[in-house]
């Protein structure tokens, strides 16, 4: 078994060692199924050539999907602690530029990429949420905590461009491809561990129980193997959750 099975196997027992420790132990535990979307980028900046590798020096936002379970354990009072197992898309939308010189018809040639980098991690967060402690007018609960991934599969999707000119400016040669895949997997830390922070907000609709959840995440280490610069992930999150009890 390879460390990427390990580390997924070994993220997806702890969760379920924690609902099974509740149930045994007849303690109170909402458990769910929750969804939504996830906006992230990098923090740092990466080398403007190496499009085989995570990050650039041009990183824009991408959105990605969040799959997963929550399982909340009441503790005392307006305390709650909560463990969730997601599958997630992170990464970010990245520009790759280089020139280089020759002669004649190909005296200045550009080569473009720009496309979006797709890491997908299975990820465990665990935190602290305390019932209204942002005193709203409705019930809320604010939340701090950690996550710790397994990387689990990265690819980068560009479209790309070729130019060339001649000593005058003029374009003498060009043509483009669409969805070019790369397996960056390789340039990326097999973990991630990252702090995080957000608000639920509990509502009924159709009769039914639902939460909405805004979340801010942030890696506290860098992500990239490779390269003297240090990326790191950042995202924020809109999800909905769905109690099954």
């Amino acid at each position: 078994m390879n460390i990427k099975n390990k580390m997924v196997t070994l993220i997806i027992t702890i969760f379920i060692i924690f609902i099974c420790n509740n149930i045994c132990a007849q303690k109170k535990l909402e458990v769910g199924f929750k969804g939504g979307l996830n906006i992230s980028s990098y923090i740092g900046k990466g080398s403007h050539t190496s499009y085989w590798a995570v990050g650039s020096d041009d990183n824009g936002i991408k959105p990605g999907i969040i799959l997963g379970l929550y399982a909340i354990h009441d503790l005392k009072d307006k305390y709650s602690l909560q463990v969730e197992l997601l599958y997630i898309q992170k990464g970010a939308y990245d520009t790759f530029h280089s020139v280089a010189n020759g002669s004649g018809e190909y005296y200045e040639m550009s080569k473009t990429w720009k496309g979006n980098q797709v890491i997908t991690y299975i990820e465990l967060p665990v935190f602290l949420k305390v019932k209204d402690a942002l005193k709203l007018p409705f019930e809320s609960y604010l939340y701090f905590g950690a996550s710790f991934a397994s990387l689990y599969k990265a690819e980068a999707k560009y479209d790309f461009e070729f130019i060339a000119r001649d000593e005058s400016g003029n374009i003498t040669d060009q043509y483009s491809e669409h969805n070019i895949r790369y397996d960056i997997y390789h340039t990326i830390k097999p973990m991630d561990i990252e702090l995080l922070a957000g608000i639920t907000i509990p509502f009924n609709l159709f009769g039914n129980s639902f939460s909405s959840d805004l979340r801010y995440s942030v890696s506290i280490l860098p992500i990239n193997q490779i390269g003297s610069n240090q990326i790191r992930n950042h995202s924020i999150s809109v999800t909905f959750s769905l109690p099954f009890n």
